[in-house]
């Protein structure tokens, strides 16, 4: 135990004492994968970095050695459901997470053994992100952003728990998102990373933003051109936003909430009484409106608002909200991401048409003030809440539910919105840039994958093998002359030019045995 801890101190010392100067010359010097571009509150591709984009993209749940919640058909499914789909939440670092933690620990990827993360996870995270960094994204690659989900770590554990409050805790886990950051810097198409998912502590603003700040430090020290994503307690609260939370050092994202209003998205009177919301419709202030606000928006007494005239929940309703969002990203030079949205299900046959309308009204908003969006969530495997048509005992978010014969389809009540989310996707300003011009759809099916079994034919190695090595040569094969074949991502542009694809396999065979 003793030697644990003074390994983790050599190895946060890195992280947490650097001078800005050094800082700032590891900046250049570290992470040659593709990454955005960050231009204070706009983001930016590398092929056109002063071009605002809109990112926008589901949730997807993963959990080492639930078979249930491991890479499967139906999230390779996920781009021919979503063709336009720009960017990916991987919820998968469960670190000292409630439900992996509890039991014995196997599906958790905390250890005290520096540097603090268990092997099994990172091999685990390279399974996810080579897929979605490679061969996510129908129309163009899409950005994958790997979440770190630490309920206990995050405040539900008590103070010895808590990385904001366990300052020996707080290095382990600055120092195990450096080495994640270090071990995928070279890899293409990651946006950022997520440290520390819904915080639920907001007993000390100070402590959370010294908290964040270690991680983010952690991670701009070995990939410095990585977002880091952090959000507001409790739980990516909207309405605490606030300039503690806007760090220096790097790239950074804030993400917040947006299950406005809650009587809608979860289909019940805010006490758990299910019924049926309409859109357009009046509602009560203070059932539209978070705690935070109620006294000064609704005139709350107790827990009741007697004079405040009812709201009138509908486009313009929402844009307030959203604008709200849109203007602290301006002031504070930070893109603002919605890391999670949605709509329970219900049988009301009326709600349908009003679901379409919210998510048409949402979405348009969203995209044209350029806040960034993820879906939650893309799929529900059987021991999630998922019922079947009719049931109302199990409402669900997921556009995909598993049926009783472990195949998916889409939600018979969610009919809408599948087709809704791929329509917002398609409308986002996205969609209307340089990238997506960059790979058509037409040419998409040579991605990496298919490639790696090429090199792996050559080479007579396995699969596995030939991944390891041929992600440490992606910076190498930016110096490749034949740029009329490939695009950033390695792709080739035209599949029908057979020297192209000669030439690029060669290319690897060579490295491979270096000798080039």
């Amino acid at each position: 135990m003793v030697f644990s801890i003074l390994l983790f101190a050599v190895h946060t010392a890195a992280y947490a004492t650097l001078p800005s100067s050094e800082m700032e010359e590891r900046r250049l010097l570290t992470g040659t994968g593709r990454r955005l571009v960050f231009n204070d509150d706009k983001i930016c591709l590398p092929e056109a970095p002063t071009e605002p984009i809109v990112l926008t993209g589901v949730n997807m749940m993963f959990i080492l050695g639930k078979s249930d919640h491991e890479l499967e058909e139906a999230d390779r499914s996920v781009s021919a459901h979503l063709p336009r789909l720009s960017m990916v939440r991987l919820l998968a670092n469960h670190w000292l997470d409630e439900p992996t933690w509890t039991g014995n620990h196997a599906s958790d990827c905390y250890t005290d053994a520096a540097p603090f993360i268990t092997n099994e996870c990172l091999r685990f995270f390279d399974d996810i992100l080579r897929w979605s960094t490679t061969e996510l994204g129908g129309v163009a690659p899409a950005w994958s952003v790997l979440t770190g989900r630490s309920s206990l770590a995050a405040g539900d554990g008590g103070v010895e728990l808590s990385v904001m409050h366990n300052l020996t805790l707080r290095a382990q886990w600055a120092t195990m998102w450096g080495t994640i950051a270090a071990r995928y810097a070279d890899w293409d198409n990651i946006a950022g990373y997520e440290v520390l998912s819904e915080p639920r502590d907001d007993s000390d603003p100070e402590a959370l933003r010294a908290t964040l700040q270690a991680a983010c430090r952690a991670i701009w020290s070995s990939d410095a051109r990585a977002a880091c994503i952090v959000g507001p307690a409790r739980f990516y609260n909207k309405d605490m936003l606030s300039e503690s939370l806007v760090l220096s050092g790097g790239p950074q994202i804030l993400a917040v909430n947006f299950f406005e209003p809650k009587v809608w998205s979860y289909n019940n009177d805010g006490d758990g009484d299910v019924h049926v919301p309409t859109y357009p419709g009046l509602y009560d202030c203070c059932a539209v409106t978070d705690a935070v606000r109620k006294r000064q928006v609704c005139g709350m007494l107790g827990k009741t608002c007697p004079a405040a005239p009812r709201v009138l929940v509908d486009k313009k309703w929402i844009s307030a909200e959203l604008g709200r969002l849109a203007e602290f990203a301006s002031h504070v030079g930070r893109p603002v991401w919605i890391d999670q949205f949605g709509m329970q299900s219900t049988d009301d046959a009326a709600l349908k048409a009003q679901a379409k309308l919210y998510l048409s009204d949402m979405l348009s908003l969203a995209n044209s003030m350029r806040l960034h969006w993820n879906y939650w969530i893309w799929r529900r495997p059987q021991p999630w809440p998922c019922g079947e048509d009719g049931d109302q005992s199990k409402p669900s978010f997921a556009l995909l539910c598993q049926k009783n014969d472990g195949t998916y389809q889409a939600r018979t009540r969610h009919a809408t919105r599948v087709p809704m989310i791929s329509i917002a996707l398609t409308r986002s300003s996205f969609i209307t840039r340089t990238h997506a011009r960059s790979r058509p759809q037409a040419q998409t099916q040579w991605t990496h994958s298919h490639l790696v079994q090429a090199v792996a034919r050559s080479l007579k190695l396995t699969r596995s093998h030939a991944h390891t090595h041929s992600h440490s040569l992606h910076s190498c094969l930016r110096t490749l002359t034949c740029e009329r074949c490939y695009t950033r991502t390695h792709s080739c542009v035209n599949s029908q030019e057979p020297a192209c694809m000669i030439i690029f396999v060669a290319y690897l065979v060579l490295r491979f045995h270096r000798l080039v």
